[in-house]
Parts: structure tokens; sequence; C-alpha cells
């Protein structure tokens, strides 16, 4: 089968979005389908290795990006429309695909061009979620807010346009079966995953420790940005950390926000105990994990975070780690199973309760993290969700 798989991320993008589209087509190559991906550039060449480049490693597929003339955030909409001009006029007669899939997220177009092409080529077109599934604009600037009032709703109607729409969670397929036009719709789960060959626990875990001096390490990667709350978790970080001197601070990743958050670091006079080790391509990032005793997932205070599958928590309980976060999908952590849930309200004395127990307690540590290794075991291996998305898909 051919698919033209329109996405919004895709390496050498480091984001947690493109690793997942990425291990989408490789497994979907290894099916036997050929595969033609379009991709904006520009959010693509943001995030470049600086050492070596990307390196196509599976066969059957090919690349197309758009030029980088479409800067962020208008590359979300224009760099999808210029990718589906050139389809049409250059790539219509040597790619004739036999159905279009695309990412939906509700922030870019790739489901809206998807729907297009549908529509003019009259083939089937399936939708697949990231993450993020609706706009949550309660943080978000009033330019933004205008922003996305202003794209959405094309965004929304390609959902219900479209043959089938596959969500991350089953707290985002129950949300989406309230709608009155979705409720005919398929609506069908399919997890993220996480690939088990990198993600795995690991016998050392030591490095680390030995380098910083240390004996408890907790570990935040992901975007750094307000809107995702880590900087509600910052805040309870200086009176832990004085309280547990042999405990260390990891950050991996980048963000707009990063400034603040080594400043407030470096204002509270814990920058020792605090090590921020910048971006990391996504094979590097089992090392850190399996050096670490404690993931931070998502801190935001947003209703709509309890319907997300944060790629980091998955990560985390590959590699037998427990984690503390506020509410996000039960289909990951339910009554405290893999990890500590703690409200979205919480307040500060909450929160470092909570991390402060899982500091001193490490057999409750092995316990959750044992937990999550059986989960991701039973539920969230890439080989075995892909092996599910490849039947719908030949099946529609």
């Amino acid at each position: 089968m051919k698919i033209l798989y329109i996405v919004n991320y895709f390496p050498p993008s480091l984001s947690a979005a493109s690793v997942i589209e990425s291990k989408i087509v490789e497994y979907l190559s290894n099916f036997g389908h050929e595969l033609l991906i379009l991709s904006p550039k520009e959010l693509t060449r943001s995030s470049e290795l600086k050492n070596g480049k990307f390196k196509q490693d599976f066969d059957n597929y090919n690349i197309h990006y758009s030029s980088s003339f479409f800067k962020y955030p208008f590359s979300f909409i224009f760099s999808h429309f210029e990718n589906m001009f050139k389809f049409l006029i250059k790539l219509k007669n040597i790619f004739i695909p036999d159905i279009i899939f695309s990412q939906f997220h509700p922030h870019h177009y790739a489901s809206v061009i998807g729907g297009y092409l549908s529509r003019i080529m009259k083939i089937p077109h399936i939708i697949r979620s990231h993450d993020l599934f609706i706009v949550d604009q309660e943080e978000d600037s009033l330019f933004y807010q205008l922003y996305n009032y202003l794209i959405y709703p094309p965004i929304h109607k390609s959902i219900y346009r479209s043959k089938c729409f596959f969500v991350t969670t089953n707290e985002m397929k129950n949300h989406l079966l309230k709608f009155k036009k979705l409720r005919e719709k398929k609506i069908k789960v399919n997890y993220n995953g996480v690939d088990t060959n990198l993600f795995y626990p690991y016998k050392n875990q030591d490095t680390l420790k030995q380098k910083y001096g240390c004996e408890n390490i907790i570990i935040f990667i992901g975007t750094i940005i307000k809107k995702y709350g880590l900087h509600n978790f910052l805040h309870t970080l200086p009176e832990v950390l004085k309280s547990y001197k042999d405990t260390h601070f990891i950050l991996i990743g980048h963000g707009p926000d990063i400034n603040y958050y080594l400043n407030y670091i470096k204002m509270q006079n814990i920058q020792n105990q605090c090590h921020f080790i910048g971006v990391k391509p996504n094979h590097a990032i089992p090392f850190f994990i399996n050096n670490s005793d404690i993931g931070i997932g998502r801190f935001s205070r947003s209703k709509y975070v309890q319907y997300c599958m944060p790629t980091k928590c998955i990560e985390y309980m590959a590699c037998k780690k427990s984690f503390l976060t506020t509410p996000i999908s039960k289909d990951i952590v339910n009554n405290n199973d893999t990890g500590f849930v703690i409200r979205s309200n919480f307040t500060q004395k909450e929160l470092i309760q909570k991390l402060s127990m899982l500091i001193e307690d490490n057999h409750l540590r092995t316990k959750l993290g044992n937990a999550g290794l059986k989960k991701i075991q039973e539920k969230f291996k890439w080989d075995i969700i892909i092996q599910k998305l490849n039947k719908e898909i030949v099946q529609e």
C-alpha cells in the first residue's frame, strides 16, 4: 500500500512528536508499505543536531520538506499548504497514494491538508493524534489566543470529515464522543509507545551519581516552557534540595523559558545541585533516565492534561523508574500504581511531601518502577502498537 503521510514534526527535529512519527514510519515501512512524508522544514531545522545529519535508517519511504520561508507560528499553517501544492504539481503523478494519513494537533494544519487532498483525490483520510487534541489557552498570550481562535475550526472539522480518527488515550476518546458530530465517527485508541530495544533498565546506574557526588537524582526531560508547568515544580525545588543535600536535579531539554529557570536556580543558590544538560537525541536519553531515581512528568494545572500521555512518563516506566506528576491518562498511571499523582491544584506542601517520600523510600521507588515496566511490556511496546495500527489502516 502507498501511504501519503502528512506530519508537522519529523527528524532531524528532536521533539517527542518527531520521534513518535519516525517510529510509526519505520514500522509501517517494515510492514511493506511505501510512504511519502510531507513535513515543514522550518520546524525541523530549528532542532537539528549540531554534530551530524539525520540518517535514513529504513527503506520504502521518502521525505519532502517545505521551504523554510514560513516562520513559526505561521509554518504551522502555510508550510502544509506549500507541501500540498508541491505534491499536486510535482509528485501526484509519481507517487499515487492509496490512503492519506495525517498527524493531528490543535495548532497545525497537517490534518486539514490531509482532508483537502483526500477530497481532491477521492481516497480515504485517516488521522492520528500525537498527544494534545484540544486548544488549551489558559496561559497563552492574547496574540496566541486570537491565533488559535482563527485556525482551530478547520482543524476540528478535519476530525469528523476523516474516515477514522486514532487518539492516544481512552480519556481522549470518551471526551470526543461527547460531541454530537463525532458520535458516529470511528474513534479508536492507539497508544503512543516506547522502543524497548532502546529504553530498558541498565545494570550500572551510578555513573552520574559518582560524577556529581550524590545519592539520588531527580530528572526532567522535555520542552522548557512555563505553560507545561515545570515552574510549579521548580518553585518547590530549593526547599527539597536544601533538605536533601545528597539529592541532585537534572534538566534535559530546551525552550523559550530556559533563562527563567537557570536564573531562578542561580538566585536560589542551588546551582551546585542542578545540572542543565541541554538538548539530547532520543538515543541518548536512556542513559540519563537510568542514572536517575525519580522522573518528573507534567505539572500543568490545566484540566486537559489528564487526557494526555506524556512521552517522558512512558520512557521513565520503560527504564523501571518511578515518577511524580499531576493527573495524566489513567492508561499510564491509575491509583498511583506506576507513579505518584498529585492533584492539579496542589499546594507546595503537598508536592514537597510526595517528593520527599520518593526520595526517602527506595523500596517504594522499586515497587513503582517494577509496576511501570510490567505495564510497558503489556501495553506500550511499539511493535505491538503499530501492528494494531497497520491492521486498521489496511482495513480502511
